[in-house]
């Protein structure tokens, strides 16, 4: 519960940060780049703390992901972390600037609601690789999200102002990021999360 706390006032921190830093007309890529710099710092700490292990063995892409067979190895996961992390990191560091942009642009209330409704794509995408169907009310959850999309950029009003690229975009780059953290953490043996981490940022 402790962990969960603290991982809400991360997440909720963000756009409030984002906010005093757009007031205050600082640069948008600086202060991306030192959030980076404080993660990558903080994930090679931790590898160095615990040291994953890595080892002979076999787990090709082919056959973990598509025969579904079984793990990747220690030492593919090790692999597949680093070379799935930089993939999410493209879209980690995309869905900061879009999440800078839409601060200045919609307010951090909105911005921080969009970036939570990313969690969408990966529900999505987990439905159409891997069958994890969501419950009933879920889905009822799942179209309300979809609908509040539509809602706030407005395809009834007029003029082209009323779409919100910004929000679109955080909520797409966001999404995919996250969706790059499961698609990890369904092939990889346990222990190897922090060498993702340290390649994401």
């Amino acid at each position: 519960m402790f962990y969960l706390l603290l991982a809400i006032l991360s997440s909720s921190s963000i756009a409030m940060i984002f906010k005093v830093t757009e007031g205050r007309s600082y640069n948008r890529l600086a202060v991306t780049t030192f959030n980076y710099l404080s993660a990558f710092l903080v994930a090679l700490v931790m590898i160095a703390v615990e040291r994953p292990a890595v080892g002979p063995g076999g787990g090709s892409p082919a056959e973990v992901i598509v025969k579904g067979e079984r793990l990747f190895s220690l030492t593919s996961s090790v692999v597949w972390g680093l070379s799935l992390g930089l993939v999410s990191g493209l879209f980690f560091f995309l869905s900061f600037i879009f999440y800078q942009k839409s601060v200045r642009e919609s307010g951090a209330s909105l911005s921080g609601a969009f970036g939570k409704l990313g969690i969408l794509i990966p529900m999505i995408l987990s439905l159409l690789v891997w069958k994890e169907y969501p419950e009933a009310l879920q889905w009822v959850g799942i179209f309300l999200a979809i609908f509040s999309i539509v809602l706030v950029n407005n395809p009834f009003g007029s003029g082209r102002q009323n779409f919100r690229a910004a929000l679109v975009m955080l909520f797409i780059t966001g999404g995919l990021a996250e969706f790059m953290n499961k698609l990890f953490q369904n092939y990889t043996v346990s222990g190897y999360k922090n060498v993702f981490l340290f390649s994401v940022f």
